[in-house]
């Protein structure tokens, strides 16, 4: 069984760290309380309640029973600054930051991790982007939405696919266990399925040929298992429609629809 767990990246750290880059925790509080309930749901998902492991290291004993993936919410400057992937909406960490902020001593995580920003002013800037020049913003604020919301999602299909290719062994474990000749595969592989198994892309499964296709092809699978995964937990209190409310954003987001829908109008 798979265990999502949910924290505030700056909530973990140690104070000094947080002084130093100027960075703090502005995430409003009704946003935890939002991905909580859906991380929740995720949890019953029948891949996350029975893995599909890779049978080969399952068979020599080389997996684990149960694991959980470390959810992290954080802002901009954090993901930036102290991870150092600048601009990016979220990633799943396979490797030791150079901060080494969560003490792994080791060039490879010793756990199964995903940061995603949650930033108030992004979610409303990509909002007011896709809002742009749309003749019936109201009409697809759905699909806004879920563009915001699908990062969580699309970090945490990488840790999923990682998880079932390394049959619940962190990746730390993975590089002892390659760089020793244990097994023929690394992180790379378990990130993308590279020579362990086919992907379902479009329905049809398809093996990589090479590394450069083994990438795009995890990309594409990723994505569509991500909104899948959307799909599934998000429903109930952690309806999309209630994201902009937990957000702290309700009156902006009318504000952004109306606007638009006034400047496609016909004169």
């Amino acid at each position: 069984m798979i265990t999502l767990n949910l924290d505030i990246l700056e909530d973990t750290l140690p104070p000094g760290i947080c002084a130093d880059i100027g960075t703090a925790c502005d995430i409003p509080g009704q946003v935890p309380v939002f991905w909580r309930a859906a991380l929740d749901r995720l949890q019953t998902h029948p891949r996350f309640v029975s893995p599909e492991l890779n049978p080969d290291l399952v068979r020599r004993g080389l997996c684990g029973e149960q694991v959980e993936i470390d959810v992290y919410l954080c802002s901009r400057r954090s993901l930036d600054a102290i991870l150092g992937y600048p601009g990016a909406l979220g990633v799943h960490l396979l490797t030791t930051p150079d901060t080494d902020i969560f003490e792994d001593r080791s060039s490879s995580a010793a756990r199964h991790r995903v940061l995603v920003c949650s930033d108030r002013d992004e979610f409303l800037a990509l909002t007011a982007d896709l809002a742009a020049g749309d003749a019936d913003p109201q009409k697809h604020l759905p699909e806004y939405l879920a563009s915001y919301l699908a990062t969580v999602f699309h970090e945490i299909a990488h840790a999923l696919i990682f998880i079932e290719n390394s049959a619940m062994l962190v990746p730390g474990a993975i590089e002892v266990l390659s760089n020793n000749g244990q097994i023929d595969h690394d992180c790379f592989d378990c990130s993308t399925c590279y020579g362990i198994r086919p992907l379902t892309i479009d329905g049809q499964e398809v093996w990589a040929e090479n590394l450069d296709q083994a990438v795009a092809m995890m990309e594409t699978h990723t994505e569509e298992l991500a909104f899948h995964l959307m799909g599934f937990a998000l429903d109930g209190s952690s309806s999309p429609f209630l994201f902009p409310a937990a957000m702290g954003a309700t009156e902006e987001i009318d504000r952004i629809v109306a606007q638009n829908a006034s400047r496609a109008a016909p004169d």
